[in-house]
């Protein structure tokens, strides 16, 4: 029993009998031993996600790793994080990303080099040119203590307004930058992973070029790995985070691929189950760890990603 709820109950029993405050004793005890049972399983949930498996985060605001390093460093060993996702910003000299790195490695966090947005894929677009020049002369220069350790795609390319009006020339050009970022992954020597959202399952392609297939399977084949966006707070039915990442898991399982689930913490006003962003850590936890239960087993399940750094730091205990 928490120490505070021995006091009341000592207390209660000197003598304070009016039934209002013998009402009151009797809520705060119940409540205390409730919360003093929930925190060896918050704890217990926590220490089974860190495995050897991925348990992942992004960091979009890159000049963070200059401002406040220290504090993301803490964060990621108090979370128990081993790989973090970080978006290149060509404007922050490469000393910073080197002595991030070297100091994440000391702690076990290996870096990928994250980026791309959706204009990537329009024709001539000087983003992905301009993401590979930056990474490969970086590499280069980098000693092993300073190297990113794999290559993170976001493009989302369904976002664009010409996903509907243009769509088989869209997922063309998706596909197209996938294959280039691959070719020139393999000659830097990191692995490529990509984030898909639960639903390209479902979502059929059919050209020339790449043949017929569904656009996860096309992701997995052509990529070492997925980040698949579950973007849901809840494991079970066949709308909850098992039953959307059953099929990835499975034909990831098939080709010797990695999924990892990707979940959000940012607030989604609209549709708060999309987010674990108005819960808590330990729902969380609690959730991830009921995921990991069920996929453990599975030879290409690899672990966790919580999207992102910044609105997961703002979640309660």
């Amino acid at each position: 029993m928490l120490p505070e709820a021995r006091l009341i109950l000592w207390t209660f029993n000197k003598g304070d009998t009016s039934m209002k405050n013998k009402g009151f004793i009797c809520l705060f005890v119940i409540v205390s031993l409730v919360i003093s049972m929930a925190s060896p399983i918050y704890a217990t949930d926590k220490r089974r996600l860190q495995t050897n498996k991925t348990f992942a985060t992004y960091l979009w605001h890159t000049n963070k790793i200059v401002t406040d390093k220290k504090d993301i460093l803490n964060f990621l060993q108090s979370k128990g994080v081993n790989t973090l996702y970080l978006q290149i910003d060509p404007n922050i000299q490469m000393s910073k990303y080197q002595q991030f790195i070297k100091d994440a490695l000391k702690i076990g966090v290996r870096v990928h080099a994250l980026d791309v947005a959706p204009d990537w894929i329009e024709p001539n677009h000087k983003g992905p040119e301009q993401f590979m020049n930056w990474l490969a002369n970086y590499q280069l220069k980098a000693s092993n203590s300073e190297k990113f350790s794999g290559i993170h795609l976001d493009v989302e390319p369904y976002t664009l307004t010409e996903w509907d009006t243009n769509h088989e020339e869209i997922v063309n050009r998706y596909q197209d930058l996938l294959i280039n970022t691959k070719l020139f992954a393999n000659q830097i020597k990191l692995p490529l992973y990509a984030d898909i959202p639960f639903w390209f399952d479902e979502h059929f392609y059919s050209n020339n070029r790449f043949g017929k297939c569904s656009l996860s399977e096309w992701v997995i084949r052509n990529t070492d790995g997925i980040s698949i966006m579950a973007n849901r707070n809840f494991t079970d039915g066949q709308n909850g985070i098992l039953a959307l990442t059953a099929s990835e898991v499975r034909y990831a399982k098939k080709m010797n691929k990695r999924v990892v689930i990707a979940i959000e913490t940012d607030q989604i006003d609209d549709a708060p189950y999309l987010s674990f962003s108005h819960l808590t850590q330990q729902d969380m936890y609690h959730t991830l760890t009921k995921v990991n239960d069920h996929y453990y087993k599975e030879k290409s399940f690899d672990g966790f990603a919580i999207h992102h750094y910044s609105s997961w730091k703002q979640l309660t205990d």
